[in-house]
């Protein structure tokens, strides 16, 4: 079987190239989706256990919002931070799931596998920072006005108008895309760094060894938790900080 750096082509549509990282993708927006459906319509006011988990998750990052940011701007940013923080807490798990690496399929000359996870192709961690900069400067116009927004970068004050403040505010200009490459690298590289060593240690010398597997599948577990949280918390700190008036 081939294994990759990048997504793999499965299929085309229409001129679309499907990859296998999109598969992937596709599968866990789905799943995401259909569950959260399901959660609404089996919300009760005398909570279940599995309830009273996800509302232990749900108050945990937006009390994070909340101390970040004030409680008004907490409610804007919540819904944000919480779809990056699933969306790739759950991709990260589904690239260690038993769906990744057994199901492969002939492509083009090559064994490639059908589903791999999303996060493991950079072309998505990258989309993903692109979202995060837009919502980001989409946010700094919204809540701060053009004035607010030029401010960050500016001095507004004439006596600032020189030469050194004008370079500054040019740098950190440049520096908010800077903060979108390191986003999308930094997810990328612990993502693939993870499914490489899982995909190496459960074949040893050519021997095929499952169980050795299961410590590093349970750090992968607590991984996707991290990166999700690295992600999401780091677009709210630059939320915070773009959209603050001092």
């Amino acid at each position: 079987m081939e294994h990759s750096i990048g997504a793999q082509e499965v299929f085309s549509v229409a001129g679309l190239h499907i990859t296998n990282t999109m598969l992937a993708s596709i599968i866990v927006t789905i799943t995401l989706i259909i569950t959260a459906i399901v959660i609404r319509i089996i919300l009760d006011s005398r909570p279940s256990k599995l309830q009273s988990l996800l509302e232990l998750a749900i108050e945990y990052i937006y009390g994070i919002c909340e101390s970040v940011s004030d409680s008004n701007r907490a409610k804007t940013f919540f819904p944000w931070v919480m779809t990056f923080f699933l969306f790739i807490m759950f991709n990260i798990w589904f690239g260690i799931t038993p769906l990744v690496g057994p199901l492969t399929i002939e492509a083009k000359g090559h064994t490639i596998e059908l589903f791999k996870g999303a996060t493991t192709d950079l072309n998505a961690t990258f989309a993903l920072a692109i979202v995060s900069f837009v919502l980001i400067q989409f946010f700094a116009f919204k809540l701060g006005g053009i004035r607010g927004w030029f401010s960050h970068y500016f001095k507004m004050n004439p006596i600032y108008l020189v030469p050194i403040f004008l370079f500054v505010g040019i740098l950190e200009l440049g520096l908010e895309f800077v903060k979108a490459i390191s986003l999308s690298f930094r997810l990328f590289g612990n993502s693939y760094a993870g499914e490489s060593l899982i995909a190496n240690m459960t074949t040893i010398n050519g021997m095929s060894i499952p169980f050795v597997t299961v410590p590093f599948l349970l750090l992968e577990v607590l991984v996707g938790i991290i990166q999700a949280l690295v992600f999401s918390l780091l677009t709210l700190v630059f939320l915070s900080m773009i959209t603050s008036k001092h």
